[in-house]
């Protein structure tokens, strides 16, 4: 196929800037220049009338400065009409008419840049453009006229034709002298042939194409058949726009110049691309650098249409299409490096390499050549067609060569087909044996590191108040001998601690970013911290007294120390939580994990309504840090669990259908009466489970007994009349108020104005220590669960300072300042800390 495609390519080639070669007519006058006439120009202003009855130009024009134009045809611009501001001059010529005139004439001209009227013996016979319009309009059209032929004199006539250019910064007005006189009915019916036998082959060459795309949609991996059939595409459309055709169909000269100019700008990018595609090249780095620096031409091409398709300036299209495109930028990187490669396949005796680039070259100074023609640098016939005649003789060459070397590989295979059978087998024998050793050897990685997850995922909780239990099930499931285990980063953990005195329930459920191995990662390096976390609160004492609130913050950030020690490559969603065993007070982060859900009375519904925090590992935790804080009632049930709830295949109408409604999972706590496994049997009843599965159930006071328990409401209002009474005695008992104003926020740790009034209680006695380091602790705690609270802010800003510990009153100050950046007590506060300490 490949070799096929370069017979081809070279008759897409040999049709760039090749024309039919026009027919003799026997009835026609050719008008071009010869040694005895030729054209006259001049920048004079002329009135046509005067052409009436002269025979010759000077004559008739006697007070014009005329000068004769000969090649290259350069006087306009250059000796007359050289104001760039009013590139207008008159062309005429004479001429005699042998014969008596009968029926309709036309005048054919060669392209004018840009617009033009033009008159025989002073009568106008047509004209193209508005002379008004200052865009381009016509300077690549060829003149086509037709007139009766009364106007036309038997003997001497005079033709004027008034152009204003365009292109004034190169060669304008009558560029081309292609002049013919004639029949109409014979001048027009040459013009249609000509264009018509251009189109039949561009028919034939896009029928090619088309076959091609064809081959590349069958065959999607040989991507030479599509670069090939996109250059024939491209090369077709610019041939098409090349011809006159394209006036009848849409009379608009920037559309199809815009067009034309897209299509040239893609040109040779797309050979290249074919050239590159065609050959197999070794994937070293001179290559992938050879394709990496090819990048930088086909963006200064995309540039250049983007310069087309959003400017109305044909001047700049041109300028950016010579210099930029032809000369520089995208041509010559694109060109040397096909020739490179051509030259490279050479080298290694690809012989398919010789004919091409023989072809290449051969097709490329025809190019050249016929291009020097088309401006009147040289009087030559076109070439192309010649070179393609040349080319023609490498077509037999390939094909031979290409059949003898399919023949001779057919017969190498017949030869050798059993022998080689029998070493691909054993080849594959030895694979896969290799394959199942290394299969043994990574499912005994995978053992030992379950045996190190095992331990770590613990609920080790006694309590009579609450249950916990949990469920995990990881995706990748193995077998190590005769051992079945599994391995993944989801893991739960429950433990018992104590701070200050009261007992709580610190769990945690977690999934580790990445799969098996690297998810198994994370969650043994999650479960040691929290792990060693928990036991460090059981031994050391100065850990027990810290808040719960300052213990789980203290949580977080050692956890998110340690992941962000790897660089990103390791994240893990997490939530952790404190719960209290007396009260059911609870305390809870969530770190971009699935929605925490409570289970009260017979409904579930989710905690979180927005996301607290980015994964662990995440950088810049500090920003926005807060705990959620929530009462629990008896019988209520709160269920923790990783995305392998949610990421469930179900069947649908047209096949599975991954779930993408994260309320199901409610609909399967609800229809489970919030019990774990019946949970777990719902969804998977519901679909496939594609990814690990952990749920953390935590049950509080499901069986409370019968007398003892105080309601929440009851302990409410018990701690708020507490705290009232403190506040009653506090001016006179100011030691009992603050005994009583702590016992008030111990009963009811969950209300923020509970916790904000026993701090303002305790800060208002500056005398007593300990009642302002009590004061200080509630302000931090409650800033911890409230970060927003700007008078709790101020509070504990005052309690700071009044410490001797400016640079965390400063802090807070900035934090409230933040907040409410009118606030003037905080302002004046800020103001007067002093800028040390």
């Amino acid at each position: 196929m490949k070799r096929l495609l370069s017979i081809i390519l070279l008759l897409f080639a040999s049709a760039v800037g090749a024309e039919s070669v026009p027919r003799q007519q026997s009835a026609a006058l050719d008008l071009s220049s010869s040694p005895e006439q030729s054209w006259w120009v001049t920048d004079s202003a002329l009135d046509p009338d005067g052409a009436q009855t002269a025979t010759d130009c000077r004559r008739a024009f006697p007070d014009a400065h005329w000068k004769r134009e000969v090649e290259p045809r350069q006087n306009p611009g250059k000796t007359v009409a050289t104001d760039r501001n009013n590139p207008l001059v008159w062309y005429c010529r004479s001429f005699d008419f042998a014969h008596e005139p009968e029926g309709a004439y036309a005048l054919k001209m060669g392209p004018v840049d840009d617009v033009d009227r033009t008159y025989l013996n002073g009568h106008l016979i047509g004209s193209t453009g508005d002379f008004r319009s200052p865009l381009a309009q016509a300077y690549d059209r060829v003149r086509l006229y037709a007139f009766q032929g009364d106007k036309l004199n038997r003997g001497p006539n005079l033709i004027l034709v008034q152009v204003k250019g365009y292109s004034v910064d190169v060669k304008w007005g009558l560029y081309v002298d292609r002049v013919v006189l004639g029949p109409a009915s014979d001048i027009i019916a040459d013009f249609y042939a000509s264009n018509f036998f251009d189109l039949g082959f561009l028919i034939a060459y896009f029928t090619v194409a088309s076959y091609f795309l064809f081959l590349f949609l069958r065959r999607q991996k040989e991507r030479e058949n599509m670069a090939f059939a996109a250059f024939t595409y491209l090369l077709v459309l610019y041939q098409f726009l090349r011809t006159q055709l394209k006036y009848d169909i849409l009379d608009d000269f920037l559309l199809w110049k815009r067009i034309e100019y897209v299509a040239l700008f893609l040109l040779v990018p797309s050979f290249f691309y074919f050239i590159r595609t065609y050959f197999d090249l070794p994937k070293n780095r001179w290559v992938k650098l050879l394709d990496r620096l090819l990048v930088i031409p086909a963006l200064v091409a995309l540039t250049s249409i983007g310069i087309v398709i959003y400017s109305d300036d044909a001047a700049l299209w041109s300028h950016v299409n010579v210099q930029y495109n032809q000369l520089t930028l995208v041509w010559p990187p694109f060109v040397l490096s096909l020739l490179g490669i051509l030259v490279y396949r050479m080298r290694i005796g690809d012989r398919d390499a010789y004919f091409m680039i023989g072809g290449v070259l051969l097709l490329m100074a025809a190019a050249v050549v016929d291009s020097f023609t088309n401006v009147g640098i040289l009087n030559l016939p076109r070439l192309a067609g010649y070179a393609f005649a040349f080319y023609v003789l490498g077509l037999g060459l390939i094909l031979a060569n290409r059949f003898v070397r399919v023949n001779e590989r057919v017969e190498e295979l017949n030869t050798s087909l059993e022998k080689k059978v029998e070493q691909r087998t054993s080849e594959l024998q030895d694979s896969l044996e290799q394959i199942q050793y290394l299969k043994v050897q990574q499912d005994g990685d995978y053992f030992l590191t379950s045996l190190l997850i095992h331990p770590l995922a613990s609920t080790d909780v006694n309590s009579s108040k609450v249950h916990v239990e949990s469920y995990t099930r990881q995706k990748k499931q193995f077998q190590f001998k005769t051992r079945k285990s599994e391995i993944g980063g989801d893991i739960s953990i429950a433990y018992s601690i104590e701070l200050r005195g009261r007992r709580y329930i610190a769990f945690l459920n977690a999934d580790a970013m990445g799969k098996s191995i690297q998810g198994a990662g994370g969650a043994i390096v999650i479960g040691t911290v929290f792990k060693s976390l928990v036991t460090r609160t059981h031994i050391d004492p100065t850990a027990q007294v810290r808040s719960p609130e300052r213990w789980l913050k203290d949580c977080f950030k050692e956890l998110q120390d340690v992941f962000c020690s790897f660089d990103g490559s390791m994240l893990i969603s997490a939530v952790i939580g404190l719960l209290e065993e007396d009260s059911g007070f609870l305390l809870i982060l969530n770190a971009e994990h699935p929605w925490s859900v409570l289970f009260r009375d017979g409904k579930a519904s989710f905690l979180e309504e927005e996301l607290m925090l980015r994964k662990l590992g995440v950088d810049g935790f500090d920003s926005g840090f807060r705990l959620r804080k929530y009462q629990l009632q008896p019988g209520d049930v709160l269920l923790l669990g990783s995305d392998g709830r949610d990421d469930v295949l179900l069947p649908g109408k047209n096949g599975p259908e991954f779930n993408e409604d994260h309320f199901l999972f409610l609909e399967h706590v609800n229809r489970a009466r919030g019990e774990l496994q019946t949970i777990v049997d719902s969804i998977s009843s519901a679909g496939e489970i594609t990814d690990d599965l952990s749920l953390l159930r935590i049950g509080y006071l499901e069986d409370p007994p019968i007398n003892g328990i105080s309601t929440v409401e009851e302990r409410k209002t018990e701690a708020f009349q507490l705290m009232d009474r403190a506040e009653a005695i506090a001016a006179t008992e100011f030691r009992e108020a603050t005994r009583i104003a702590l016992d008030a926020t111990a009963k009811y740790p969950v209300d923020d104005e509970l916790f904000f009034r026993a701090a303002q209680l305790l800060a208002s006695e500056p005398s007593s220590m300990d009642a302002s380091l009590a004061a200080r602790d509630l302000s931090e705690r409650l800033r911890i669960r409230s970060p927003d609270n700007v008078e709790n802010l101020l509070l504990l800003a005052r309690l700071a300072s009044a410490q001797g510990d400016n640079t965390m009153a400063r802090k807070v100050l900035n934090e409230a300042v933040s907040l409410d950046s009118g606030n003037r007590a905080a302002l004046d506060l800020l103001t007067s800390l002093p800028d040390k300490g």
